[in-house]
């Protein structure tokens, strides 16, 4: 059954000799000259075998050979190379994808070695004999051939690796040639890009400009120059063509530049210009550039040229007629050049009327290649209110930080007392409702404990005891700020009363080797207060004091002093402090920084309550780690309680 094959080769003697012994034999023969031709029929025709010349105009072989091998619907196809140069240079004819290459030698014994190949085709291991070249010992070597080669070779791995893009196309402007570079930016894969038209590779304006200019062909070459480039696959682009005349005819060779960075670049640094053009333009005040000898103006927006033609001591023009010096003060241009950096000083200028202006004058370099200052930078600010302005700020700053602080202690007193006011509500229903309970199971578990009953049992009751006294001190202590006690008031000597509120404590202090330094003032009065209630702000704050101490070095410290209408007491400590977070939060009822079990946290809130009744302040001071002072004011003769001010902030 005959076959469908293909013949590619620029000599019509070769093609019509092989179409001659083929059809003979009764296969089906199609030809073309060259590779363009070839192209144009294998898009649509599918043969079954397909000898390609490797030397021919407008496409060579090996290039035609690649893309046959890169079309899907010829992947089938035996493809056999016939070439003269075989001899010349070592052919690896299965790099190309080919299946099997001839010699083309002598001619009496081509059509013997074009049906071996047909018969290889036919065979299932048509691979085995791929790798011989047909023929090839009836070829003689030509030197001036291999020098030709050798020639062409050089030229392929120069355009190859060229990052401009190559491309040539025939007289009926069909491309026969493209280099990787012009591929990359063509965006089309070369089988379907070799056969197009030039032209077909643009679109819209550039398509109508790349037309225009090769609808004259001449003889000499032209060009798209970057200044006006055309868009290739979404890049900008410049051309140039190059007309070739050959013997096979004439063909133009395009060098493709792509601009597209340098158009943007350009672009870029065009917007920015106009940008700082219109942002210099548009500032308020005086911005000037100069050189940085003699000072001359080279640019100044319209703020600095009012500026400049106003000054009585210069000439009255502006910036790009004339040569204009800058204004007064030189210093800054001077301290610039010296330090070659920036440079800014406050200048007042006294007006015609004797008022003074304020300037704040910046000053910066602009370097030359060398390194050198070339120009200056200099712009003005007028600061003329904005230092009265500041200088107001500064005198209002105390009253202003007075009244925030006035206000923040105000705030806390506020929501403290809310607090306060809330669990004395509680407080109130608590006691009564509460220690009733708490007596009744207090006198049965007594009553139990007579009787006859297990060392077990016994053993709970006395922990039922012990936790119905906790619960009977947190709930008289809730009571305490209820108010639902009597407020006796009599002469209290400080220190006396702290004196023997500590003798209590001593037992409990020389455990724990707790010293107690004292600093009592000699002259200090007496006061108005509930002795009882006192007391008790002392056992709390001495409690406290010795369980926030750890170290070797304990010590409680008491200072006294009169002050104003009534004195101060500080209770300091050896122990850890408090954080900065937790001061604001140590009044609170139920706070406590102690382990569970240990505190209730009402202790510092009875102090604080039991204060605000005697109309006295109290604060702390503290850092983490170097212990802590509560600072208790209390007046000689206080007022009634309903007109004490807040506990905190005296």
């Amino acid at each position: 059954m005959g076959k469908k094959i293909f013949v590619v080769d620029n000599h019509p003697m070769v093609l019509r000799l092989i179409a001659n012994l083929l059809e003979k034999d009764g296969h089906e023969v199609r030809t073309a000259e060259d590779g363009l031709g070839a192209l144009d029929i294998l898009r649509s025709y599918v043969p079954d075998i397909i000898f390609v010349d490797l030397v021919m105009p407008n496409i060579s072989g090996e290039k035609l050979c690649r893309i046959i091998r890169n079309m899907p619907h010829l992947q089938g196809v035996f493809l056999v190379i016939l070439s003269a140069i075989a001899a010349e240079e070592e052919l690896d004819f299965a790099t190309l994808g080919a299946d099997a290459c001839i010699a083309k030698g002598n001619m009496s014994n081509l059509g013997r070695h074009v049906a071996r190949v047909i018969e290889l085709s036919n065979s299932v291991n048509s691979q085995e004999n791929s790798h011989f070249i047909m023929g090839l010992d009836e070829v003689a070597t030509r030197e001036i051939t291999r020098e030709l080669l050798s020639s062409r070779k050089h030229f392929e791995v120069i355009l190859e690796n060229m990052s401009e893009g190559i491309l040539e196309f025939a007289a009926n402007k069909k491309i026969i040639f493209v280099n990787p570079a012009a591929l990359l930016l063509v965006g089309i894969p070369e089988e379907i890009l070799l056969g197009t038209e030039f032209t077909d590779i643009f679109c819209g304006q550039s398509l109508e400009t790349v037309t225009a200019l090769l609808k004259d062909p001449g003889e000499n070459p032209r060009k798209i120059s970057a200044e006006a480039p055309v868009l290739l696959n979404d890049r900008q682009v410049s051309l140039q063509f190059l007309p070739v005349a050959g013997e096979g005819g004439n063909s133009t060779i395009v060098i493709i530049h792509d601009v597209t960075n340098r158009k943007q670049a350009e672009e870029k640094i065009s917007e920015q210009n106009r940008f700082l053009s219109k942002l210099i333009e548009s500032l308020p005040h005086p911005f000037i550039v100069v050189e940085s000898e003699e000072y001359q103006v080279l640019l100044a927006n319209s703020s600095a040229q009012r500026q400049l033609i106003g000054l009585a001591d210069y000439p009255r023009h502006v910036p790009g007629t004339v040569a204009c010096k800058a204004p007064l003060p030189y210093l800054p241009f001077e301290r610039v050049r010296q330090d070659k950096e920036s440079f800014l000083m406050e200048y007042v200028e006294q007006g015609a009327a004797g008022q003074e202006t304020t300037h704040e004058i910046h000053a910066h370099p602009i370097f030359d290649k060398e390194g050198k200052v070339s120009q200056i930078i200099e712009y003005r600010l007028d600061i003329t209110e904005r230092k009265k302005a500041e200088q107001a700020l500064h005198d209002s700053k105390d009253a202003l930080q007075k009244a925030l602080d006035n206000l923040q202690v105000a705030q806390q007193v506020a929501i403290r007392q809310e607090k306060l006011a809330s669990i004395g509500t509680l407080a109130s229903g608590v006691a009564h409702e509460i220690l009733n309970p708490l007596n009744i199971i207090g006198t049965l578990a007594q009553v139990m404990q007579l009787e006859k009953i297990p060392a077990s049992m016994r053993k709970n009751l006395d922990e039922i005891l012990a936790q119905i006294k906790r619960a009977t001190k947190i709930t008289n202590s809730l009571r305490t700020f209820s108010h639902q006690h009597a407020f006796e008031v009599r002469p209290v000597d400080i220190h006396a009363l702290f004196d023997k509120t500590t003798a209590l404590l001593e037992h409990d202090l020389n455990l724990d080797n707790v010293r107690v330094e004292r600093h009592y003032a000699h002259d200090l009065p007496r006061i108005e207060a509930d002795e009882d209630q006192l007391a008790q702000v002392f056992l709390n704050l001495v409690s406290n004091a010795r369980d926030a101490m750890s170290s070797a070095d304990k010590r409680i410290i008491v200072e006294t002093r009169p002050k104003d209408d009534g004195v101060e007491i500080r209770f300091g400590d050896t122990g850890v402090g408090i954080d900065p977070g937790e001061i604001d939060k140590i009044f609170d009822p139920f706070f406590t920084t102690k382990d569970p079990g240990r505190g209730t946290g009402l202790g510092l809130w009875i102090v604080y309550s039991i204060i605000e009744n005697h109309c006295g302040t109290i604060r702390v001071e503290s850092e983490k780690g170097k212990g802590a002072w509560f600072v208790i004011f209390l007046p000689t003769h206080p007022p009634r309680r309903e007109k004490c001010g807040p506990a905190e902030g005296k």
